[in-house]
């Protein structure tokens, strides 16, 4: 028997088509959040990079020769890893996907002028027992910037580099002159936009005995070496094809609230931007997920001034004293709730392939841009823009300015999941489209009203 379409679908569809005419087929719902205390600036362009130097990866080659220095950042430390050939096997999430738990044991030795010291650090790392990797991007050694998370004070020899010359990195550092730098000024209008699934937290509660550190560029609070692995932070969905575990957060600020934030939304900034930083599980550890395209995951998110203290940021401010300088560490007292510090919510996003944002720039990083900030206060802004840095002064304007977006597509998936193409194949209509976009709209709305049902 054949059921007449219902009318109110037909009258749906024309509005939504109404709607989207004058916004040239990007929907009104799909627009960021842009805080409206921030007066209209430029994008931040680096003039010291005339043109990109071209990216290259490297193919793999297994070799059994030692690995070669980096003459561009000649390093100090030496990392050795020693996997455990058997393990027990542990889940992780809801999932039906086994988690491999391994256990790491790094072996760091420094060798500096006036410094020595070495540390033996075990790290509790997990991979999927089916995974399939990447080749390798950064064929050789181990660049130290991806070892922040590790809880080594920090050589105290001249700095190599600073945010303050930011712009000529790359004549240190020549991945910094790559063409999927980081971060970009995201203008939405040219974003695409993608039916991700949203994101699944797993083990985003009170997290306890994180290590605050200064390390010259920021406050790094950074998860315990052996915390367990059944408790490990860490993160699927959300358009991403593997599980990554939580590895540690940081933060940019500027001297004063109308800048800051590394990433801009319509050449807009926030006042900072927090980093949760994860890398791939399947590649077993960070350091062998730093050599890897799809290694790191990093979620962003804009802190924006409120009207009173954050109680969620507290804990994380409470101590900054006690790493005033350049060097110093402590341990939090008070559980820290990832969940606590994400944005109300997580299912409007940008994203994008680009690179760590400090020297050496290794282009490893899936960016996630979450586009509603959290709110932090001007008082508790003001107790990391009070910290040293490696130079000496006030850690402040600790971003990196925009780089160009260079053909790279940056994504958005709009809060209700839903999408509509900008431009349609001959097999299609515009009609067709917004007749699939309506029902999944009220499909949305349907779930927001009832879910327990579902």
């Amino acid at each position: 028997m054949q059921v007449s379409r219902p009318n109110g679908i037909l009258a749906i569809v024309v509005v939504f088509m109404g709607l989207l005419a004058p916004t040239k087929c990007f929907p009104i719902i799909g627009e960021p959040f842009v805080a409206p205390e921030f007066l209209p600036t430029t994008a931040r362009a680096n003039p010291a990079i005339p043109e990109a130097i071209p990216y290259t990866r490297i193919p793999y080659t297994p070799s059994t020769a030692a690995p070669k220095e980096n003459a561009a950042y000649p390093s100090p430390s030496t990392y050795s890893y020693t996997l455990k050939p058997e393990v027990t096997t542990t889940a992780l999430s809801s999932t039906s996907d086994k988690i491999q738990s391994i256990v790491a044991t790094t072996t760091s030795t420094i060798d500096a002028p006036g410094l020595a010291a070495t540390s033996a650090i075990t790290t509790s790392s997990i991979i999927p027992s089916d995974a399939t990797t990447s080749p390798p991007v950064n064929a050789g050694r181990v660049d130290d910037s991806a070892f922040e998370h590790f809880s080594l004070k920090p050589h105290q020899a001249k700095p190599s580099w600073t945010h303050k010359d930011s712009v000529g990195w790359h004549s240190k550092f020549p991945t910094c002159g790559g063409s999927q730098q980081s971060p970009i000024d995201i203008q939405p209008k040219s974003t695409v936009l993608t039916a991700y699934p949203k994101f699944t937290f797993h083990n985003y509660g009170n997290l306890i005995s994180m290590e605050l550190i200064n390390n010259g560029h920021s406050a790094v609070y950074n998860l315990p070496p052996d915390y367990p692995t059944e408790e490990m932070p860490h993160i699927t969905g959300g358009g991403l094809d593997d599980t990554f575990a939580f590895v540690q957060f940081h933060l940019h600020w500027g001297s004063e609230s109308s800048k800051g934030s590394e990433h801009l939304i319509k050449s807009k900034g926030y006042p900072g931007e927090l980093h949760l930083v994860h890398f791939n599980t399947k590649y077993g550890s960070f350091a062998e997920a730093s050599q890897h395209s799809d290694g790191v995951a990093v979620l962003g998110i804009f802190l924006k001034v409120g009207p009173s203290d954050s109680q969620s940021f507290q804990p994380l401010v409470e101590q900054l004293g006690e790493i005033s300088k350049d060097g110093d560490e402590t341990v939090l007292r008070k559980p820290v709730a990832l969940n606590d510090i994400l944005p109300g919510r997580t299912s409007s996003f940008y994203r994008y392939s680009g690179s760590l944002t400090t020297p050496n720039c290794q282009q490893i990083v899936i960016w996630t841009i979450f586009d509603n900030p959290i709110e932090i206060s001007e008082k508790q802004l003001d107790k990391f823009r009070s910290l040293q840095g490696d130079d000496g002064f006030n850690m402040v304007n600790n971003f990196r300015p925009t780089l160009p977006v260079n053909g790279r597509t940056v994504f958005y998936r709009s809060f209700t999941g839903c999408e509509i193409p900008r431009s349609w194949p001959i097999t299609s209509s515009p009609f067709s489209e917004a007749y699939k976009w309506s029902k999944c709209l009220m499909g949305f709305a349907y779930k927001s009203v009832a879910p327990s049902s579902l």
